[in-house]
């Protein structure tokens, strides 16, 4: 995310959080597909079916921070997860939407961004402004360092595959 985009990013979570609109936590899911992944274990159906499950099983534990806390629906992006989030249309809606308090799931830390730098950004936007992010693998929890440490390991691995499959497209269009 460049300075430009994180300080639009920041402002429009600060002004979401000087508004002091008192509402109950809600629950978000974030869907993110390209054009090669809508009829692959990326569709942006086996996501939703991914959120949704997640979502309600967490409702139902009692232990859950999600128990009882209603969903406000999904985002969805159909664009490159190179695109940083706040240049993607459902991405700077979310940014918009999400209040303190409000939680956040995607798929895996892939669907949200397959960068270092936007990530690791929008991880600290999210911490600054209390808004909960989750996977629906359950490994990602931000609340604490290894959790954190953890998201960004993921993410430097989508970017590496990211790149990696840049390269091979590039190798097969030369062969051609």
């Amino acid at each position: 995310m460049s300075l430009e985009a994180l300080v639009k990013a920041q402002k429009i979570l600060a002004r979401r959080k000087a508004a002091k609109l008192i509402s109950d936590p809600k629950v978000y899911g974030y869907i993110r597909t390209s054009k090669t992944e809508r009829e692959q274990k990326y569709s942006s159906d086996y996501q939703e079916r991914a959120i949704t499950d997640f979502y309600e099983m967490s409702v139902k534990n009692v232990n859950s921070p999600m128990h009882g806390v209603a969903f406000g629906g999904f985002f969805l992006d159909r664009v490159s997860g190179s695109k940083e989030i706040i240049d993607r249309t459902a991405g700077r809606v979310m940014l918009n939407r999400l209040m303190p308090g409000d939680f956040l799931i995607c798929y895996n830390m892939d669907r949200l961004s397959r960068g270092i730098y936007d990530s690791a950004n929008v991880l600290q936007l999210f911490s600054m402004f209390g808004i909960v992010l989750m996977t629906t693998d359950g490994e990602t929890d931000l609340s604490s360092t290894i959790g954190q440490t953890m998201a960004m390991v993921k993410v430097g691995f989508a970017q590496h595959e990211r790149e990696r499959l840049i390269d091979r497209t590039k190798r097969a269009h030369a062969q051609r």
